[in-house]
């Protein structure tokens, strides 16, 4: 039996598949790139309590979804991620993933890692200490960041680096992406900046329009809490706020708001798809879609911590 494009639609419309819990804005580190204006002046805790992080991560279990990814800011200032990470667990998510900047990797947060199965995601913005640390404004940031690689790796745990060109690291990317492989991370991936937040500034001579900046996979099940109770269809989309976490994220995820969003972004999708294709050894970005296979996750790989 043939099946029915009005209920592949529906269905790819409705679905939760991953989930970004955006706990804090606050961040040790000040990057000129990033999505959230995130830095040492933002309060560490929102408006969501620990008990409001537990029930929105188990009703999105409940509807469903089977990722998580704890992101900020930097998730490891928030005094109760340890919590969120075995809730998370114990509601029985199939990757529980930490979006960090890896400076804080201290033998506790290590310890929580490994006994929950946490994979990490991180970035790295030069192997020339001086060009990484001039991007996160923060002396010292490079050398913390790798030593946190190398903790991670140690302890057996799976780790992911994006690296995102800009300007100021442009002359050290292929050095970077060599140097992060020397050090014996396998997924490596370079990736750009998205005129978000901070990122405002920078002249990415890219899409003018706030959909057109985004990458392409967001109609595809996702969404992002906030710390402050708002929830976006991605990390990237704070132009599409879809509604409230007070009132439960079921309403949201079958809500017109988010409805209308994946409609109008599954389209865009379906436009560029159909001009484009694909070479795994160019840049991956917005302008360059191509329906990517499943090791190729552009979603689940936010490039701006």
């Amino acid at each position: 039996m043939a099946t029915n494009p009005k209920l592949v639609e529906w269905e790819e419309t409705r679905e939760l598949a991953f989930i970004w819990m955006e706990i804090t804005k606050s961040c040790n580190l000040r990057c000129t790139h990033c999505y959230l204006d995130a830095g040492p002046w933002q309060q560490v805790e929102g408006t969501m309590t620990l008990e409001d992080w537990k029930t929105a991560i188990a009703e999105a279990a409940h509807l469903g979804c089977k990722r998580v990814q704890f992101i900020g800011g930097e998730p490891t200032l928030h005094p109760h991620l340890p919590a969120m990470i075995e809730t998370a667990r114990e509601v029985g998510f199939d990757v529980v993933e930490l979006f960090t900047n890896c400076t804080r990797m201290d033998e506790n947060l290590v310890a929580c890692l490994s006994a929950n199965q946490v994979t990490v995601a991180s970035s790295l913005y030069s192997a020339d200490p001086r060009i990484h640390d001039q991007v996160t404004r923060t002396p010292g940031s490079w050398q913390l960041t790798v030593s946190g690689f190398q903790r991670l790796l140690s302890n057996s745990l799976q780790i992911r680096v994006s690296v995102v060109e800009m300007p100021a690291n442009q002359e050290t990317i292929h050095k970077t992406l060599s140097l992060l492989k020397s050090l014996g991370i396998n997924h490596v991936r370079r990736d750009m900046v998205r005129p978000a937040g901070r990122a405002n500034h920078h002249d990415t001579s890219g899409p003018s329009s706030p959909m057109a900046h985004l990458c392409g996979q967001c109609w595809k099940g996702r969404l992002c809490v906030s710390c402050n109770r708002e929830v976006y269809p991605c990390v990237f989309s704070r132009g599409f706020p879809v509604g409230d976490v007070t009132n439960g994220l079921g309403p949201i995820v079958r809500g017109p708001a988010l409805r209308q969003f994946r409609t109008q972004h599954r389209q865009l999708h379906i436009d560029r798809s159909a001009e484009a294709s694909c070479d795994p050894e160019e840049l991956c970005t917005p302008d360059v879609s191509c329906n990517p296979p499943p090791q190729c996750q552009p979603d689940m790989c936010p490039p701006d911590l």
